[in-house]
């Protein structure tokens, strides 16, 4: 007996998937995920939400194994992620091949993302996201000047750099927030990043021309 041939959709180069949010945390999006693993020649894959509340579950182990073909994937977007599952780092950190061609990450997340992980997912990425110009991370809580350091560490060729935090573990927008350290000091926390052209945050003060004046200065003299 002849097993017919797994379908794929070879002419699919941007690939956009509306997640319904999980009943629970912990319980995963498997069976959505897998449509990846049809698309072989996607390069844009864009996730989101289909209603305002709960997350996106990043796919389990096992699901990444079935999707080899994300090696050829440039740009990787979920808005509504949940920070719950680390397999993301997890995917950093042991298949390095998988990642080689990505220039692009965004990571939105549903809730707060704490900011322990950012050092985790700053590991995954280092030596590994080669070809990355363009990293946005919004949702972290609390967000110091020591975890713009990782990202520089981790990713000094980045051209584009976004990172917000909330002003608490409940929030769920990235509203303009009042920052836990001077500005200054995320400005010297960035001065790795040689060739970094855009900056975006969500600090917020009286006079945004003056802020955003010290933190240019500060990055060019440091």
């Amino acid at each position: 007996i002849s097993i017919p041939p797994f379908p794929v959709a070879s002419n699919i180069i941007e690939l956009r998937l509306g997640f319904e949010p999980c009943a629970a945390p912990g319980l995963r999006h498997d069976r959505l995920w897998s449509v990846l693993a049809i698309c072989t020649e996607t390069l844009y894959f864009y996730g989101y939400l289909t209603r305002p509340h709960g997350a996106i579950e990043l796919p389990s182990k096992a699901t990444y194994k079935m999707i080899p073909h994300l090696s050829k994937l440039k740009t990787f977007h979920l808005q509504g992620a949940s920070h719950y599952s680390l397999t993301f780092a997890d995917w950093l950190s042991n298949d390095d091949s998988s990642i080689k061609h990505m220039t692009h990450l965004k990571l939105n997340f549903a809730t707060p993302m704490p900011s322990t992980f950012v050092r985790v997912l700053a590991e995954g990425m280092a030596g590994r996201l080669l070809h990355l110009r363009a990293l946005v991370m919004e949702g972290i809580f609390p967000l110091h000047s020591w975890h713009f350091e990782y990202i520089a560490d981790a990713c000094p060729s980045l051209r584009a750099l976004t990172m917000t935090t909330r002003d608490c573990f409940e929030s769920h927008e990235d509203t303009p927030v009042i920052w836990m350290e001077p500005i200054s000091s995320y400005a010297r926390a960035l001065r790795k990043m040689n060739v970094l052209e855009y900056l975006g945050t969500n600090i917020a003060a009286q006079d945004y021309r003056y802020d955003a004046g010290i933190l240019a200065d500060s990055v060019l003299s440091t």
